[in-house]
């Protein structure tokens, strides 16, 4: 139950959270217009909670009007959702929508629940193109058209998207050498495979590669035959924005001046299909990884770890998962850190789903199942539980699984720092006693704040059993001890070790520990004049690390705006970063500290935005 207004920011970090006045022109209470498009916008993201009664004031705080007739506005509500004119499905159930009072005023929660795939998008007014809304920065946002295909192409259950037939491709669009090394894969799993003895095109077809469309009367190569069997250039003819990008950054390439250790990307010195990509990167991902060995049921030692298996699992997924109708590819970082691996296309059951694990739902079927014959992949679902789990045994950090609506596309970043080293929670301890009256949860907090540069609610629902509410109760007294200091409004609050306490010091870290260890120390010092003169070779630094300190990837923002315009989408590509990370948590920290301007201030939420350098007297 919500009884104060304090505790409504339990609710608001919690959950992707809006909160309307929803008055009426009587002022007892109506649903109110712009509800449908955050209904629309949650429905197609993670889902959220929309509160009717309360206004959110520009400074994040809250105005309380209460509903003088709720239960007319809730009656209103479930009458409006079963119009499709109004909107396209009703998600909600039965304790979805609940009365409550807060200081003697009553008010209406709505909770919305993310739609199943089949149901998106979730549209209003009978206008798939121009009602299908997103949620992006807290706000709702129409989606782009193309955007709209995508999720419709992955609604349609029964014609997955690597099963379409492709009209004129065949046997000779294929790349001859990796049909014969899956071959010989297969045959070194299982000898006498029935599909062994079959020719070319047959083998493909009992692979689901070959198939045909019986609306069209077409037979050919389906798409995912393509894609892992394909010649380079027949993907490209067909999938012009296809791209595989694998990196390795080191602290020691950086610093001679190079930008990758290693890269595998379709350079033209090998036929880049989705087969020959996974082949060469996955020993590169564990390559010198320092782990103990294991002994199998004979007593032999075994040549992989759990790690071994869930990288694996990872690269899998990260293929079998991506929409490659986008135009930005795939990504797959090795830094000193830890992994990332990146895809087009978001989740397509809810992010929790995917870590309980038991419910396998994949955008490339036919594609999934090639990996499984050779017995790489899982298709129960416990693919993310697997990688969860061994992450767990070697006391590393829970893996992230971030979706980024604004891109449309997935990240999975997995950390090979320790959950709480040694080093960290002494130093913590030393300079905040007050962790000493909190629990083992708290000090994971500041531990996470310190390690990964800030900490939210929800990283900490990844990391601990707690529920969200009793999150931010607890984030709250970190802040009222002065060991955590909060940033940011409305549902995007984030923390960072209290600044007055680490101003200007260093943690000592393990060594090979992420540099972002020591992000806040110098993340709230840092002035203008520090990141005007920073210099291009920050970009590069940033550039070549995931766990960039906040106040270097300000600076490399800064230099990349440096005489011209740039949009949000162009700085993360070039910084690689996530959009909606910068769009959060970045650019509005430098227009607001006067380091860049927006080329449509009036409108800071235009899609065509961009940013850059306010001019000096040699530029003007």
């Amino acid at each position: 139950m919500i009884w104060t207004l304090a505790e409504l920011d339990a609710l608001r970090e919690g959950w992707d959270f809006e909160a309307k006045k929803a008055a009426g022109r009587d002022g007892t209470g109506k649903v109110p217009a712009d509800f449908w498009p955050t209904y629309s916008a949650m429905a197609n993201a993670r889902g959220g909670k929309v509160i009717l009664g309360v206004k959110e004031r520009d400074d994040g705080g809250f105005e309380l009007h209460g509903l003088g007739d709720p239960a007319r506005v809730e009656r209103e509500l479930w009458d409006l959702l079963q119009n499709r004119q109004k909107v396209s499905v009703n998600l909600l159930r039965e304790g979805d929508v609940e009365v409550q009072e807060i200081e003697g005023r009553r008010v209406l929660v709505v909770s919305i629940r993310p739609a199943p795939r089949e149901h998106r998008p979730v549209f209003i007014n009978d206008d798939v193109w121009g009602g299908s809304y997103i949620r992006v920065h807290e706000g709702d946002r129409a989606l782009p058209r193309d955007r709209v295909r995508r999720m419709m192409a992955d609604a349609d259950r029964s014609h997955p998207r690597d099963g379409r037939v492709l009209r004129n491709y065949g046997i000779d669009d294929l790349h001859e050498p990796t049909v014969q090394a899956y071959r010989r894969l297969l045959a070194s799993r299982n000898a006498d495979h029935p599909f062994l003895r079959e020719d070319t095109r047959e083998f493909l077809r009992l692979l689901g590669a070959w198939g045909k469309d019986r609306e069209e009367g077409v037979e050919g190569l389906r798409l995912a035959g393509l894609l892992l069997f394909g010649e380079e250039a027949a993907i490209r003819d067909e999938l012009p924005h296809f791209f595989c990008d694998y990196r390795h950054s080191t602290a020691e390439s950086e610093g001679a001046g190079s930008r990758w250790a290693d890269r595998v990307f379709p350079d033209g010195t090998w036929n880049a299909n989705v087969l020959q990509f996974y082949w060469r990167v996955y020993p590169k991902l564990v390559e010198g990884l320092k782990l103990p060995f294991a002994l199998g049921p004979d007593m032999v030692r075994k040549g992989e770890t759990q790690v071994h298996e869930a990288l694996r699992e990872a690269l899998v997924n990260c293929l079998v998962h991506a929409d490659y109708n986008g135009s930005r590819g795939l990504r797959v970082l090795r830094y000193v850190g830890g992994f990332e691996f990146r895809n087009e296309g978001l989740l397509l059951v809810p992010v929790d789903q995917v870590r309980r694990g038991g419910e396998s739902e994949c955008r490339n079927p036919t594609m999934q199942r090639a990996f499984t014959l050779l017995g790489l992949g899982e298709r129960a679902g416990s693919g993310v539980p697997k990688i969860l789990q061994a992450w767990r045994d070697q006391h590393w950090r829970a893996p992230s699984i971030e979706e980024d609506p604004d891109a449309g596309a997935t990240t999975l970043s997995l950390s090979l720092s320790s959950l709480l080293p040694d080093e960290v929670v002494t130093e913590l301890r030393r300079r905040f006693p007050e962790l000493g009256a909190l629990d083992a949860d708290a000090v994971l907090a500041a531990a996470t704040a310190r390690i990964e540069g800030r900490v939210t609610n929800r990283r900490l629902q990844e990391l601990t059993d707690k529920h969200p509410r009793d999150l931010t109760f607890m984030l709250k007294a970190l802040v009222d001890r002065r060991v955590l200091s909060p940033h940011g409004e409305r549902g995007g609050t984030w923390y960072t070790v209290w600044e007055a306490e680490t101003e200007g010091r260093q943690l000592s870290l393990p060594a090979g520990a992420s540099s972002t260890q020591s992000a806040t120390d110098s993340a709230q010092s840092s002035t203008q004049s520090s990141r005007r003169s920073s210099g291009p070779g920050i970009i590069e630094r940033v550039r070549g690390t995931r766990w960039a300190r906040h106040a270097d990837v300000q600076q490399a923002i800064v230099e990349l705006c440096r005489g011209r315009w740039l949009s949000s989408a162009r700085i993360a590509e070039e910084l690689g970063r996530a959009q909606s990370t910068l769009r959060k948590s970045y650019l509005p920290e430098l227009v607001a500290s006067g380091d860049l301007r927006m080329r449509k201030p009036e409108h800071p939420n235009a899609p065509d935005q961009a940013y850059r350098t306010v001019p000096t007297s040699e530029e003007s």
